[in-house]
Protein backbone atom coordinates (compact mmCIF):
# COMPACT_ATOMS: atom_id res chain seq x y z
CA UNK A 1 0.00 0.00 0.00
CA UNK A 2 2.88 2.37 0.76
CA UNK A 3 4.36 1.85 -2.73
CA UNK A 4 0.95 2.37 -4.38
CA UNK A 5 0.35 5.56 -2.38
CA UNK A 6 3.76 6.95 -3.34
CA UNK A 7 3.03 6.32 -7.02
CA UNK A 8 -0.38 8.01 -6.80
CA UNK A 9 0.96 11.12 -5.04
CA UNK A 10 3.10 12.82 -7.64
CA UNK A 11 5.79 15.35 -6.88
CA UNK A 12 5.52 19.07 -7.48
CA UNK A 13 7.63 20.64 -10.21
CA UNK A 14 9.96 22.60 -7.93
CA UNK A 15 13.64 23.52 -7.84
CA UNK A 16 15.15 23.21 -4.36
CA UNK A 17 17.21 26.42 -4.65
CA UNK A 18 14.12 28.46 -5.63
CA UNK A 19 11.76 27.04 -3.00
CA UNK A 20 11.90 29.64 -0.26
CA UNK A 21 8.23 30.00 0.66
CA UNK A 22 4.72 28.91 -0.33
CA UNK A 23 4.62 31.94 -2.61
CA UNK A 24 7.71 30.69 -4.47
CA UNK A 25 6.11 27.25 -4.70
CA UNK A 26 3.03 28.77 -6.36
CA UNK A 27 5.30 30.72 -8.68
CA UNK A 28 6.98 27.56 -9.93
CA UNK A 29 4.08 25.10 -9.93
CA UNK A 30 0.77 26.89 -9.55
CA UNK A 31 -1.32 23.73 -9.92
CA UNK A 32 0.51 21.62 -7.34
CA UNK A 33 -1.59 20.22 -4.51
CA UNK A 34 -0.53 20.43 -0.89
CA UNK A 35 0.22 16.70 -0.88
CA UNK A 36 2.40 17.04 -4.00
CA UNK A 37 4.36 19.85 -2.38
CA UNK A 38 4.75 18.05 0.95
CA UNK A 39 6.18 14.98 -0.76
CA UNK A 40 8.63 17.12 -2.74
CA UNK A 41 9.73 19.09 0.32
CA UNK A 42 10.37 15.90 2.26
CA UNK A 43 12.59 14.74 -0.60
CA UNK A 44 14.44 18.07 -0.50
CA UNK A 45 14.84 17.69 3.25
CA UNK A 46 16.48 14.27 2.88
CA UNK A 47 18.91 15.40 0.19
CA UNK A 48 19.81 18.84 1.58
CA UNK A 49 23.05 19.19 3.57
CA UNK A 50 22.85 22.92 4.38
CA UNK A 51 21.39 23.48 7.89
CA UNK A 52 19.84 26.79 6.76
CA UNK A 53 18.04 25.23 3.79
CA UNK A 54 16.91 22.27 5.89
CA UNK A 55 15.41 24.71 8.40
CA UNK A 56 13.64 26.51 5.59
CA UNK A 57 12.15 23.34 4.09
CA UNK A 58 11.02 22.20 7.52
CA UNK A 59 9.42 25.61 8.17
CA UNK A 60 7.42 25.44 4.92
CA UNK A 61 6.34 21.89 5.78
CA UNK A 62 5.15 23.09 9.18
CA UNK A 63 3.05 25.80 7.52
CA UNK A 64 1.47 23.42 5.02
CA UNK A 65 0.73 20.86 7.72
CA UNK A 66 -0.70 23.45 10.11
CA UNK A 67 2.10 23.17 12.68
CA UNK A 68 2.44 26.93 13.10
CA UNK A 69 3.58 26.81 16.73
CA UNK A 70 6.65 24.75 15.79
CA UNK A 71 7.88 27.57 13.55
CA UNK A 72 7.85 30.06 16.42
CA UNK A 73 10.71 28.11 17.97
CA UNK A 74 12.33 27.07 14.71
CA UNK A 75 12.50 30.57 13.18
CA UNK A 76 12.31 32.95 16.11
CA UNK A 77 15.95 34.07 16.15
CA UNK A 78 16.43 34.18 12.36
CA UNK A 79 16.92 37.67 10.89
CA UNK A 80 17.21 36.89 7.17
CA UNK A 81 14.31 38.25 5.06
CA UNK A 82 12.95 34.89 3.93
CA UNK A 83 13.20 33.32 7.40
CA UNK A 84 11.44 36.36 8.88
CA UNK A 85 8.75 36.11 6.22
CA UNK A 86 8.00 32.47 7.04
CA UNK A 87 8.12 33.22 10.77
CA UNK A 88 5.56 36.03 10.55
CA UNK A 89 3.42 34.08 8.08
CA UNK A 90 3.26 31.16 10.54
CA UNK A 91 2.14 33.47 13.34
CA UNK A 92 -0.37 35.19 11.06
CA UNK A 93 -1.89 31.82 10.09
CA UNK A 94 -1.94 31.02 13.81
CA UNK A 95 -4.32 34.00 14.18
CA UNK A 96 -1.83 36.17 16.06
CA UNK A 97 -1.94 39.94 15.65
CA UNK A 98 1.32 40.64 13.85
CA UNK A 99 0.44 43.78 11.90
CA UNK A 100 2.90 46.02 13.82
CA UNK A 101 5.70 43.55 13.18
CA UNK A 102 4.79 43.31 9.50
CA UNK A 103 4.86 47.10 9.12
CA UNK A 104 8.28 47.18 10.79
CA UNK A 105 9.37 44.38 8.46
CA UNK A 106 8.39 46.54 5.48
CA UNK A 107 10.37 49.46 6.90
CA UNK A 108 13.44 47.28 7.48
CA UNK A 109 13.38 45.70 4.00
CA UNK A 110 11.63 48.19 1.66
CA UNK A 111 13.26 46.73 -1.46
CA UNK A 112 12.19 43.13 -0.84
CA UNK A 113 8.87 41.80 -2.13
CA UNK A 114 8.31 39.48 0.87
CA UNK A 115 7.28 42.08 3.49
CA UNK A 116 4.66 43.46 1.08
CA UNK A 117 3.36 39.94 0.44
CA UNK A 118 2.78 39.59 4.18
CA UNK A 119 1.02 42.94 4.27
CA UNK A 120 -1.26 41.96 1.38
CA UNK A 121 -2.09 38.59 2.86
CA UNK A 122 -2.73 40.08 6.30
CA UNK A 123 -5.26 42.56 4.91
CA UNK A 124 -6.74 39.84 2.71
CA UNK A 125 -7.45 37.74 5.80
CA UNK A 126 -8.75 40.73 7.77
CA UNK A 127 -10.98 41.92 4.92
CA UNK A 128 -9.50 45.41 4.67
CA UNK A 129 -8.65 46.42 1.10
CA UNK A 130 -8.63 50.21 1.37
CA UNK A 131 -4.84 50.33 0.88
CA UNK A 132 -4.45 47.56 -1.68
CA UNK A 133 -3.83 49.83 -4.66
CA UNK A 134 -1.16 51.70 -2.69
CA UNK A 135 0.60 48.48 -1.60
CA UNK A 136 0.41 46.95 -5.08
CA UNK A 137 1.76 50.17 -6.58
CA UNK A 138 4.82 49.84 -4.32
CA UNK A 139 5.32 46.18 -5.27
CA UNK A 140 5.06 47.08 -8.96
CA UNK A 141 8.18 49.24 -8.57
CA UNK A 142 10.13 46.29 -7.14
CA UNK A 143 9.06 43.53 -9.51
CA UNK A 144 7.68 43.69 -13.08
CA UNK A 145 5.36 40.78 -12.39
CA UNK A 146 3.54 42.93 -9.85
CA UNK A 147 3.01 45.64 -12.46
CA UNK A 148 0.60 43.17 -14.05
CA UNK A 149 -1.10 42.34 -10.75
CA UNK A 150 -1.48 46.05 -9.99
CA UNK A 151 -2.98 46.76 -13.41
CA UNK A 152 -5.38 43.82 -13.21
CA UNK A 153 -6.47 44.88 -9.72
CA UNK A 154 -7.07 48.50 -10.79
CA UNK A 155 -8.63 47.51 -14.14
CA UNK A 156 -5.95 49.43 -16.04
CA UNK A 157 -4.43 46.55 -18.03
CA UNK A 158 -4.91 47.48 -21.68
CA UNK A 159 -2.17 45.59 -23.51
CA UNK A 160 -1.63 41.87 -22.76
CA UNK A 161 1.78 42.14 -24.44
CA UNK A 162 3.40 42.82 -21.07
CA UNK A 163 1.75 39.67 -19.71
CA UNK A 164 2.96 37.54 -22.62
CA UNK A 165 6.51 38.80 -22.12
CA UNK A 166 6.45 37.80 -18.44
CA UNK A 167 5.10 34.34 -19.33
CA UNK A 168 8.50 33.65 -20.90
CA UNK A 169 10.04 33.70 -17.41
CA UNK A 170 7.88 30.68 -16.50
CA UNK A 171 6.62 32.13 -13.24
CA UNK A 172 2.92 31.90 -12.37
CA UNK A 173 2.36 30.67 -15.92
CA UNK A 174 -1.20 29.41 -15.36
CA UNK A 175 -2.22 32.61 -13.58
CA UNK A 176 -0.76 34.79 -16.34
CA UNK A 177 -2.56 32.70 -18.95
CA UNK A 178 -5.79 33.28 -17.03
CA UNK A 179 -5.18 37.06 -17.15
CA UNK A 180 -4.67 36.89 -20.93
CA UNK A 181 -7.78 34.76 -21.40
CA UNK A 182 -9.78 37.01 -19.09
CA UNK A 183 -9.04 39.94 -21.37
CA UNK A 184 -10.40 38.06 -24.40
CA UNK A 185 -13.27 36.44 -22.42
CA UNK A 186 -11.97 32.97 -23.30
CA UNK A 187 -12.02 29.94 -21.03
CA UNK A 188 -9.39 27.31 -20.44
CA UNK A 189 -9.09 23.85 -18.94
CA UNK A 190 -6.60 23.90 -16.08
CA UNK A 191 -5.63 21.74 -13.13
CA UNK A 192 -6.01 24.75 -10.82
CA UNK A 193 -9.26 24.64 -8.86
CA UNK A 194 -9.01 28.39 -8.16
CA UNK A 195 -8.67 29.32 -11.82
CA UNK A 196 -11.40 26.87 -12.87
CA UNK A 197 -13.79 28.59 -10.46
CA UNK A 198 -13.04 31.94 -12.09
CA UNK A 199 -13.26 30.50 -15.60
CA UNK A 200 -16.67 29.02 -14.76
CA UNK A 201 -18.06 32.52 -14.22
CA UNK A 202 -17.31 33.33 -17.86
CA UNK A 203 -19.42 30.36 -18.90
CA UNK A 204 -22.15 30.99 -16.36
CA UNK A 205 -21.70 27.51 -14.90
CA UNK A 206 -21.71 26.75 -11.20
CA UNK A 207 -18.43 25.34 -9.86
CA UNK A 208 -18.40 22.49 -7.38
CA UNK A 209 -17.68 24.43 -4.18
CA UNK A 210 -14.93 23.31 -1.86
CA UNK A 211 -15.79 24.42 1.65
CA UNK A 212 -12.97 26.99 1.76
CA UNK A 213 -13.49 28.63 -1.66
CA UNK A 214 -14.92 32.14 -1.41
CA UNK A 215 -16.04 32.61 -5.02
CA UNK A 216 -17.47 29.11 -5.48
CA UNK A 217 -19.59 29.19 -2.34
CA UNK A 218 -21.17 32.54 -3.15
CA UNK A 219 -21.75 31.44 -6.75
CA UNK A 220 -23.58 28.37 -5.44
CA UNK A 221 -25.61 30.38 -2.91
CA UNK A 222 -26.64 33.04 -5.45
CA UNK A 223 -27.61 30.40 -8.03
CA UNK A 224 -29.72 28.63 -5.38
CA UNK A 225 -31.58 31.85 -4.57
CA UNK A 226 -32.25 32.61 -8.24
CA UNK A 227 -33.59 29.08 -8.73
CA UNK A 228 -35.68 29.16 -5.54
CA UNK A 229 -33.62 26.52 -3.82
CA UNK A 230 -32.39 26.43 -0.24
CA UNK A 231 -28.77 27.14 0.58
CA UNK A 232 -26.81 26.56 3.76
CA UNK A 233 -26.05 29.95 5.31
CA UNK A 234 -23.75 28.35 7.89
CA UNK A 235 -21.30 27.51 5.08
CA UNK A 236 -20.92 31.22 4.31
CA UNK A 237 -20.22 32.35 7.87
CA UNK A 238 -16.48 31.63 7.62
CA UNK A 239 -16.24 34.26 4.85
CA UNK A 240 -17.79 37.10 6.87
CA UNK A 241 -14.69 39.29 6.56
CA UNK A 242 -14.67 39.10 2.75
CA UNK A 243 -16.26 41.76 0.52
CA UNK A 244 -18.21 38.99 -1.24
CA UNK A 245 -19.99 38.23 2.04
CA UNK A 246 -21.13 41.81 2.61
CA UNK A 247 -22.13 42.38 -1.02
CA UNK A 248 -24.05 39.10 -1.15
CA UNK A 249 -25.98 39.80 2.03
CA UNK A 250 -26.69 43.35 0.93
CA UNK A 251 -28.57 41.96 -2.06
CA UNK A 252 -29.93 39.00 -0.10
CA UNK A 253 -31.73 41.28 2.34
CA UNK A 254 -32.67 43.75 -0.38
CA UNK A 255 -34.49 40.97 -2.23
CA UNK A 256 -36.28 40.12 1.03
CA UNK A 257 -37.29 43.79 1.38
CA UNK A 258 -35.32 44.11 4.64
CA UNK A 259 -33.84 47.48 3.77
CA UNK A 260 -32.09 48.26 7.07
CA UNK A 261 -30.17 44.98 6.94
CA UNK A 262 -29.39 45.55 3.26
CA UNK A 263 -28.08 49.03 4.02
CA UNK A 264 -25.89 47.70 6.84
CA UNK A 265 -24.17 45.13 4.63
CA UNK A 266 -23.81 47.47 1.65
CA UNK A 267 -22.13 50.06 3.89
CA UNK A 268 -19.74 47.45 5.29
CA UNK A 269 -18.85 46.51 1.72
CA UNK A 270 -18.37 50.13 0.63
CA UNK A 271 -16.05 50.77 3.57
CA UNK A 272 -13.75 47.83 2.88
CA UNK A 273 -13.08 48.04 -0.88
CA UNK A 274 -11.87 50.61 -3.40
CA UNK A 275 -13.49 52.24 -6.42
CA UNK A 276 -17.11 51.11 -6.15
CA UNK A 277 -19.50 51.70 -9.05
CA UNK A 278 -22.93 50.31 -9.95
CA UNK A 279 -23.83 49.20 -13.46
CA UNK A 280 -27.51 49.31 -14.29
CA UNK A 281 -28.62 46.42 -16.50
CA UNK A 282 -31.83 44.97 -17.91
CA UNK A 283 -33.80 42.92 -15.42
CA UNK A 284 -34.26 39.35 -16.68
CA UNK A 285 -35.05 37.56 -13.42
CA UNK A 286 -37.00 38.49 -10.29
CA UNK A 287 -33.98 38.51 -7.97
CA UNK A 288 -31.67 41.50 -8.39
CA UNK A 289 -27.91 41.58 -7.88
CA UNK A 290 -27.47 37.79 -7.74
CA UNK A 291 -26.40 36.86 -11.26
CA UNK A 292 -23.10 38.72 -10.88
CA UNK A 293 -21.90 36.11 -8.36
CA UNK A 294 -21.93 33.26 -10.88
CA UNK A 295 -21.96 34.88 -14.30
CA UNK A 296 -20.00 37.53 -16.19
CA UNK A 297 -22.64 39.90 -17.55
CA UNK A 298 -21.44 41.92 -20.51
CA UNK A 299 -24.66 42.75 -22.36
CA UNK A 300 -27.69 44.97 -21.68
CA UNK A 301 -25.58 47.43 -19.67
CA UNK A 302 -26.78 50.92 -20.39
CA UNK A 303 -25.54 53.05 -17.51
CA UNK A 304 -22.96 53.19 -14.74
CA UNK A 305 -23.19 55.34 -11.64
CA UNK A 306 -21.10 56.04 -8.56
CA UNK A 307 -22.47 56.72 -5.12
CA UNK A 308 -24.09 54.73 -2.33
CA UNK A 309 -25.16 51.37 -3.71
CA UNK A 310 -28.62 51.42 -2.14
CA UNK A 311 -29.30 54.97 -3.33
CA UNK A 312 -28.39 54.06 -6.92
CA UNK A 313 -30.57 50.94 -6.78
CA UNK A 314 -33.55 52.92 -5.44
CA UNK A 315 -33.32 55.25 -8.44
CA UNK A 316 -33.83 52.35 -10.87
CA UNK A 317 -36.63 50.16 -9.44
CA UNK A 318 -37.21 48.17 -12.66
CA UNK A 319 -33.62 47.10 -13.28
CA UNK A 320 -30.93 44.67 -12.23
CA UNK A 321 -27.45 45.63 -11.07
CA UNK A 322 -23.77 44.71 -11.14
CA UNK A 323 -21.53 46.19 -8.46
CA UNK A 324 -17.99 46.63 -9.70
CA UNK A 325 -14.98 47.38 -7.51
CA UNK A 326 -11.28 46.67 -7.26
CA UNK A 327 -11.72 42.97 -6.61
CA UNK A 328 -8.96 41.48 -4.39
CA UNK A 329 -9.50 38.09 -6.05
CA UNK A 330 -6.41 38.61 -8.23
CA UNK A 331 -4.35 38.95 -5.03
CA UNK A 332 -6.11 35.94 -3.52
CA UNK A 333 -5.09 34.01 -6.63
CA UNK A 334 -1.45 34.94 -6.00
CA UNK A 335 -1.56 32.92 -2.79
CA UNK A 336 -3.65 30.23 -4.52
CA UNK A 337 -5.70 27.40 -3.07
CA UNK A 338 -3.20 26.87 -0.24
CA UNK A 339 -4.12 30.27 1.24
CA UNK A 340 -7.87 29.67 1.30
CA UNK A 341 -7.39 26.11 2.51
CA UNK A 342 -5.40 27.31 5.54
CA UNK A 343 -7.46 30.45 6.27
CA UNK A 344 -11.00 29.16 5.67
CA UNK A 345 -10.67 25.40 5.71
CA UNK A 346 -8.47 24.76 8.70
CA UNK A 347 -5.79 23.31 6.40
CA UNK A 348 -8.19 20.64 5.10
CA UNK A 349 -6.89 20.26 1.58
Amino acid sequence: MKIIKEKIIKEANLAADKTLSIFDINSQDYDSSVMDVIKTLRKFLINEKSPEKRTLFLAILNILEGNFEKNKTLLENQNDVIFKYNYLLSRMYNREDVIKEIIQFVKNFPDSIYPYLLLLEYYLIEGNFSNFSKILSLTSKINNFFKIIYQVYTNTLEDVGIVKSVVMHKKFTELLLYIIKQKSLETENTKSYCLNVNYSKKEGTIPNPKEYCVKANFAQAAWSIVNNRKFDESKLKIFEKTPEYNLFYGFYYLNKQELENAKKYFEKFENQVENVSVKIIAKTISYIGMRQFYQNIKSNIFKEERGKILEVINNYPLHDFIVEYFDPEIVRLLFAEKHCCIVYGGNKC
